[in-house]
């Protein structure tokens, strides 16, 4: 992961927790459209750097690395 993949995910948190903080002011009857601004901008910043450079692919799983070994062999042997 690289780190602007990792600070775009930070962001994006970020901006959520802010959209929240702007909804629990606005059912107390005193909205702070701050909050609101603040992590829209977060998101949208966060949601560009993660697409931008997403995470590499992962490496296949190693569980069945044997059987996939031997049947290469069983095949090269029956040409």
């Amino acid at each position: 992961m690289s780190y602007s993949n990792r600070i775009g995910t930070y962001l994006v948190l970020i901006g959520v927790v802010l959209i929240f903080m702007f909804i629990f002011s606005d059912v107390a009857g005193k909205p702070a459209f701050g909050y609101f601004f603040l992590g829209a901008l977060s998101m949208v910043v966060g949601v560009a750097l993660w697409w931008r450079s997403p995470a590499p692919p992962s490496e296949p799983p190693a569980r069945f690395r044997t059987m996939r070994r031997l049947m290469k062999r069983d095949k090269k042997e029956n040409k």
